[in-house]
């Protein structure tokens, strides 16, 4: 027999009648094998899942399994029992291991554990190591110490949804048509992704679920490059150099961070971003076709003096509302930008065809700049300190008020002082991402689902959990950044309470069952084996593993259960199954001025160097991105005229000096990942 061809994960160790858990076969041979799995040694029983489970070389599956009552009675209610495993050979001939299966306490006394035994028709053995069914060397979240509870009558409790400003519901439910309160999410929803989001790079909208992947970050298989910063979209902080009109304070927490829509603060090179950058649908390549976000009218096309980036502006109208405006940034020119340059003052349909996405201007890579302003004091200038956000704000015990909600007075890196007049970021989007609810008399009810239709996360609140009254906020939001131990399933969320008095509340009454259902599709990215609600309370910094219930659907998606007593983030994650970091690179340029100065060069030499272990090549550009060549040594480049620019010179080309890039690069790592945006001198 091979040497440990095999690999078993069960997740979790114990089952409770009627619920599921997930074993993990691994096929460590070279070769296809079938898989049996028997209870007890018996076939009668009934186990919930195939008779036989075919695994290629290599490969693992992962089976979903269920205790029935009759196997609950076989083994009784004690507090251990033994996992037997036996392995037969072609010839018949078979080998037994024991472990013993611990219950913990905390479960009810009607649970009775997995006892199985996993009949592999090969040759070959299976290890186990200890009680948890566990085989490799991967470390597992840790239970939360809360137990879980019974779960509430929810039923004939829902709790009544504010009514959005549009004709469009933000979620299903029962609404309630007063105006929502400023601790709620505020929407008006007119808004389509500008681009193609089915995967045809054709087609104008989608479903929900194909927005929400949209909405992912780049790494997730999104189309986010950068987010809107609500502290504050002043981008960028000005320095002494190129960027003289930059107006974000450098200093913390403003400058270096980036505060999302859904609260959470991120340290980013792209502080003060004041619009979203969304990635074309295949990199560094500008084939994706650009669309009108919604009815309006074509407010101007051109192209920016001092960047040379092109642009479309559309102009919509809302009817009791005010006026928005909508910039798509860096578009190529191509025919479809010319053909909109005659149209400035014409009518324009949300899906008409306004350009492609592209690379003009200070841009590191095609890319679309999509920008959103709202004329705040009915002037018709959209001036630059009238950004908002599409996605607009979720209120949190962190953050009550959206900095950029508020009115202050800041003084910038250059000592220029400014004062800001109030500006709310409205949920603009048709795609329905979220819910504001109020409390009712009695404390509890049911959660309406994030999105519409009932597929999105949701939950249940017993009496006496929130205060009557107040107010929830309860919506979808990006996965956090993945890392090598953790990566998202795009099942993330947000969710804060305030009583009635406006007041944030950080603590609940009653543990609050969260329901996170979660597709096939959704564990592409993750070892399901190693899946668990995932919670960052607020005023912390990081996440941590609740106790989860996981249980799984015929069709290989399932439903994650937890609880917790906290506001703040959850995420539905696992250990990552791809890698999801690529390395990095760095620019090196040495060079000196025929004047014997440094504020110009008559040349340089180039170095790219990277220090990641798993770097396959490093790409570069000459020619802000058009085209990549692979770097093999130092080159040499003339460019009397051009100044010595820092790295990370501004892109966008609203409020900037002037300046362009001598050169990017961009790391390949050895599993295909590139660095995104990449390096720039």
């Amino acid at each position: 027999m091979d040497n440990q061809p095999y690999e078993l994960y069960l997740r979790p160790s114990e089952l409770r009648h009627g619920k599921a858990a997930t074993l993990t076969i691994s096929n460590l041979s070279d070769s296809d094998q079938t898989f049996q799995v028997l209870l007890n040694g018996a076939e009668s029983f009934n186990l919930e899942v195939a008779p036989q489970i075919a695994i290629g070389a290599g490969e693992q599956a992962l089976v979903p399994i269920k205790i029935s009552a009759e196997n609950r009675k076989l083994f009784g209610y004690k507090d251990e029992q033994t996992l037997q495993l036996r392995v037969s050979d072609g010839n018949n001939a078979s080998q037994t291991i024991s472990a013993p299966i611990s219950i913990p306490a905390r479960i009810p006394v009607w649970v009775a554990p997995l006892v199985g035994l996993i009949a592999i028709l090969t040759t070959g053995f299976v290890v186990v190591q200890q009680a948890s069914l566990l085989a490799t060397a991967t470390p597992t979240p840790t239970p939360s110490p809360t137990p879980l509870v019974v779960e509430a009558d929810c039923a004939g409790n829902a709790m009544e949804v504010f009514r959005p400003n549009s004709l469009t519901p933000i979620t299903s439910g029962t609404f309630i048509d007063t105006t929502a309160p400023p601790q709620a999410i505020q929407s008006l929803q007119f808004l389509e992704m500008p681009f193609p989001i089915d995967g045809s790079n054709t087609n104008f909208g989608g479903t929900d679920a194909q927005f929400r992947q949209a909405s992912r970050a780049y790494r997730y298989g999104g189309r986010i490059y950068s987010y809107f910063d609500h502290f504050y979209p002043l981008y960028p902080a000005p320095s002494a150099g190129a960027v003289t009109q930059g107006r974000e304070p450098a200093q913390a927490p403003v400058g270096g961070n980036m505060l999302l829509y859904d609260g959470s603060l991120v340290p980013t090179g792209y502080s003060g971003h004041p619009a979203y950058d969304f990635s074309p649908s295949a990199p560094q390549a500008g084939i994706t076709p650009l669309f009108a976000a919604a009815d309006g009218v074509v407010e101007s096309v051109g192209i920016h003096a001092a960047s040379g980036a092109y642009f479309v502006r559309i102009l919509h109208t809302i009817p009791n509302e005010g006026n928005y405006l909508t910039i798509y940034w860096h578009l190529h020119p191509d025919q479809f930008y010319e053909a909109m340059r005659p149209r400035v003052g014409q009518t324009i349909r949300a899906g008409e065809r306004v350009g492609t996405i592209g690379n003009t201007g200070w841009s590191t890579g095609p890319h679309l700049h999509f920008e959103v302003r709202l004329d705040g004091n009915n002037d018709g200038v959209f001036s630059t300190f009238e950004k908002v956000d599409p996605y607009g704000f979720v209120p949190s015990a962190d953050y009550p008020q959206d900095p950029w909600a508020t009115s202050f007075n800041i003084t910038d890196a250059q000592g220029r002082s400014y004062t800001h007049t109030p500006l709310v970021s409205r949920y603009l989007w048709k795609h329905p991402l979220g819910f504001s609810a109020q409390i009712p008399d009695n404390g509890g009810g049911t959660l309406p689902s994030t999105v519409s239709g009932g597929a999105g996360m949701g939950g249940c609140a017993p009496a006496n959990t929130f205060p009557p009254g107040g107010v929830i906020n309860f919506a979808w939001v990006p996965d956090p950044s993945p890392t090598n131990e953790l990566a998202g399933t795009g099942q993330a969320c947000a969710l804060s309470v305030f009583d009635a008095a406006g007041e944030p509340i950080t603590q609940f009454g009653q543990p609050l069952r969260i329901e996170i259902p979660f597709s096939f599709d959704n564990l592409k990215d993750v070892d399901a084996a190693t899946m668990a609600v995932y919670w960052k309370a607020a005023g912390s910094d990081s996440f941590a593993p609740l106790d989860t219930d996981i249980q799984f659907d015929d069709a290989g998606g399932g439903i994650a259960v937890a609880y917790t007593q906290e506001a703040g983030h959850c995420a539905l994650m696992g250990q990552p199954s791809r890698d999801f970091l690529p390395p990095e690179s760095q620019i090196l340029v040495e060079g000196a001025s025929s004047d014997g100065g440094t504020s110009w060069y008559d040349s340089v030499v180039v170095s790219l160097v990277s220090s990641a272990e798993d770097l396959a090549q490093i790409n570069y550009s000459l020619d802000g991105g058009e085209s990549w060549q692979p770097y093999t040594e130092p080159f040499e480049l003339a460019v009397a005229g051009i100044p010595d620019l820092q790295n990370g010179v501004p892109e966008e080309g609203f409020q900037t000096g002037e300046g362009r890039y001598l050169v990017l690069s961009a790391a390949v790592g050895q599993t295909g990942n590139v660095e995104a945006p990449p390096q720039s001198r």
